[in-house]
């Protein structure tokens, strides 16, 4: 997915459970929950933490969290994405 359905999460203040692996940081600005696939304890921990932050009612309906999440997914557009991509694609032509 190249990082599109965690742009596309956190553009709704939607945080994710990633791999702590391949591009997930750059994408998200270290903003989402974070786990070593290698290690089952810490993707209990990190899922704990992310049903924790969906299910306290005392919380306001939009956390600074997602907010942040919601700011930083702005600075992609799927306009810049195509221009990105046709120009890569021109060079192999």
């Amino acid at each position: 997915g190249f990082g599109l359905p965690i742009i596309e999460a956190n553009s709704l203040g939607i945080p994710v459970l990633c791999s702590n692996t391949s591009s997930h940081y750059e994408v998200s600005n270290n903003q989402n929950f974070f786990f070593d696939p290698r290690d089952a304890k810490d993707f209990s921990k990190q899922f704990n933490k992310l049903e924790k932050m969906f299910l306290d009612e005392k919380k306001p309906k939009k956390s600074d969290k997602q907010k942040k999440l919601i700011n930083y997914s702005n600075k992609f557009s799927w306009d810049e994405t195509c221009k990105k991509y046709i120009n890569e694609i021109n060079r192999y032509v």
